[in-house]
């Protein structure tokens, strides 16, 4: 059994918001320059950054993507819808998984996601915790849709990096 402080997947979104600890990690001249050299002009959540706070293994479910996924059709979208979500299925292929390759990261690696790439996190078979940290990022003129799954239940004035 793992002790509950060490079970928590996500404790919640919008904590940069939310938590003076987690603002100071967030909103850092470096992260602003990750952005910049993204070609964001404004930023704020369509790449992901992946903070590693632990290494991540294939051990302890690290990551999983398959190189270029982001280039392929969108198969599906999340939607808010009430009060959950809902996975609204647009291309019934199924993606490739032939390719899929583990990113493991060492404690304070940055991983970034591109907002179309399929990817998710092994199952743990191991008792080695590994908690990361993630923001989502878009660009401040973009149209955000009400029903993004990521929903913003504080102040909705979005903020970037230099806000």
């Amino acid at each position: 059994m793992v002790p509950l402080a060490l079970a928590i997947n996500r404790p919640g979104h919008a904590m940069h918001d939310l938590d003076p600890v987690f603002e100071r990690f967030s909103r850092t001249p470096r992260s602003a320059t990750v952005a910049d050299d993204l070609g964001f002009d404004d930023p704020r959540s369509v790449v992901g950054f992946w903070f590693a706070i632990e290494d991540a293994t294939i051990e302890n479910g690290c990551l999983w993507a398959v190189p270029g996924g982001h280039r392929g059709p969108v198969r599906s979208r999340f939607r808010y819808r009430g009060i959950g979500t809902v996975t609204e299925t647009i291309d019934p292929t199924p993606g490739p998984t032939d390719d899929l390759v583990p990113r493991e990261a060492k404690a304070g690696t940055l991983i970034l996601l591109d907002g179309l790439l399929p990817h998710w996190s092994g199952a743990s078979r191991s008792s080695v915790s590994r908690h990361a940290y993630t923001l989502q990022v878009i660009e401040g003129g973009a149209d955000y849709p009400a029903d993004d799954w990521l929903q913003r239940s504080i102040d909705p004035a979005l903020r970037g990096f230099r806000d």
